[in-house]
């Protein structure tokens, strides 16, 4: 409620006036402001309060000395109800949970931006909240039912279908006996939930190598090596190999183990015919987790491979037998063998 004020000071040593709002008289507590002329109109308003309000005008001289003052009563009526302002926040609940004597409560922010904890959710079985962020009631939430209500027994109080995943929750339909359907929560799933599973926990692999194998060069030769899951449920392991010595080596791509189990693997060393020494290579076993091995390769020898002649060589001999074979039938070649005899021992 705004008031328009007058005052003036005619004497001399006049420096300024504090003029403002108090609940007694002659004094000034609540928005008090300085004027320095001795001639004053000024707006102001009436502070928010119940009963009477005086506007007070004070002069003072040089030296804050106290000249004169001037009080004004006003009677506020109660309630009074200040000029609208509007809202700085929007009153809603937000996304902060918490679980309070087995409901499900949230913080709610009013206009003023101020925040409170409300029950958001009567629970039907309890209430989880396992971070601020998450916040769920366990069994269904509590209906509130209008006065004179009269409950029906048209349906069997059951649950109704197959569980289903609501986000990490495991869930499944329930019908009361009103024959009203609902959802509730059944269990919290740690690692997740699909298709109306809770996933077990990712499995995880041990792998084991020899520290060395021995492979010839120019060869392929057998490799052993084992894999382990050691999770708590059935799992499919990836396998990868890296490393100066991977390109040799070819293995199984991906393997299943059953909770528990060890498989021995058979993979095949191929080793150039121009390999040399020693090269290191890495095994790594994926599921949830990844478990890496190293070892190496080292070429034991290069294997010399047999020379086999060629097809038109062969022909070639074989046409040389068969003519050899015609020229001593004839004769003409024992003729041959005595005549060079005796030329050799004419000589």
């Amino acid at each position: 409620m705004p008031v328009n004020a007058n005052f003036y000071y005619s004497g001399l040593g006049f420096s300024k006036f504090i003029a403002g709002w108090s609940t007694s008289p002659n004094t000034c507590t609540v928005s008090c402001q300085a004027y320095y002329s001795n001639s004053q109109s000024a707006s102001t308003n009436v502070p928010y309060a119940a009963g009477t309000m005086y506007f007070t005008a004070i002069a003072y001289d040089i030296n804050n000395n106290v000249l004169a003052s001037i009080s004004s009563p006003f009677t506020v009526n109660f309630p009074y109800y200040p000029p609208f302002q509007p809202s700085i926040c929007t009153p809603q609940f937000l996304n902060t949970y918490q679980c309070l004597g087995g409901q499900l409560q949230q913080l709610y922010q009013g206009a003023n931006c101020n925040t409170q904890w409300m029950t958001s959710q009567n629970c039907v079985s309890g209430c989880y909240s396992p971070s601020q962020s998450v916040g769920y009631c366990l069994g269904g939430v509590v209906q509130p039912q209008p006065v004179g209500y009269i409950q029906p027994s048209g349906c069997q109080a059951q649950y109704t279908g197959n569980y289903f995943c609501a986000d990490d929750f495991l869930a499944r339909k329930y019908q009361e006996s009103d024959c009203s359907v609902g959802t509730r929560i059944q269990q919290y799933c740690v690692n997740g939930c699909l298709e109306g599973n809770c996933l077990p926990p990712a499995g995880k692999s041990s792998v084991q190598l020899n520290s060395v194998y021995t492979a010839a060069a120019c060869d392929v030769t057998a490799m052993d090596f084992k894999i382990k899951n050691n999770g708590g449920t059935q799992s499919d392991f990836k396998i990868n190999a890296s490393g100066d010595a991977s390109a040799w080596l070819r293995f199984p791509a991906a393997v299943t183990l059953d909770k528990g189990e060890e498989k021995t693997l058979t993979g095949l060393i191929s080793v150039p015919c121009d390999a040399k020494g020693s090269k290191a290579f890495s095994i790594s076993v994926k599921d949830g987790t990844t478990n890496t091995q190293n070892s190496m390769v080292t070429v034991a020898g290069e294997n010399v491979a047999p020379v086999t002649p060629s097809i038109p060589a062969l022909i070639g001999l074989a046409a040389i037998a068969f003519v050899l074979v015609l020229l001593y039938r004839s004769g003409l070649l024992k003729r041959y063998m005595r005549s060079y005899k005796r030329a050799e021992e004419s000589f």
